[in-house]
């Protein structure tokens, strides 16, 4: 699978990135901001964007909606600090996001996403 990774600070983005690999995906962009990843979403047209849902300048489901209009085909996963409400939940799934990752997931999660991703419609991860 084609991702890219669009996260806030460099261990969260490596940490990712390095998971990613070990699952033997590709990592086909990079982006520090929201305005980046819809950027990269458009010239490199990923099979999936772990996105970070609260970038400083945009936040993640507002770059979420775009993403999808510009690359409907692309998978978005949003990466968050902790459990959102059902209200935050509902907004994610209006705005098409497939679903959501904890940063601070347990070992393995983000591996067992990766594989659920490709065939499934929405995703929540909680742990």
């Amino acid at each position: 699978m084609r991702v890219v990774v669009a996260a806030q600070g460099d261990h969260v983005q490596d940490g990712l990135i390095s998971r990613i690999r070990e699952e033997g995906h590709e990592v086909v962009g990079v982006a520090r901001d929201a305005f980046e990843s819809i950027e990269v979403v458009r010239h490199v047209r990923p099979d999936l964007i772990l996105l970070d849902v609260d970038p400083p300048e945009l936040h993640g489901l507002e770059a979420a909606r775009a993403i999808k209009e510009r690359s409907p085909e692309t998978r978005v996963l949003l990466v968050t600090s902790a459990n959102g409400g059902c209200g935050e939940v509902i907004e994610t799934l209006r705005a098409g996001v497939e679903g959501y990752v904890l940063k601070e997931m347990p070992e393995g999660q983000l591996a067992r996403t990766l594989r659920q991703v490709a065939g499934t419609d929405v995703i929540k991860e909680a742990s």
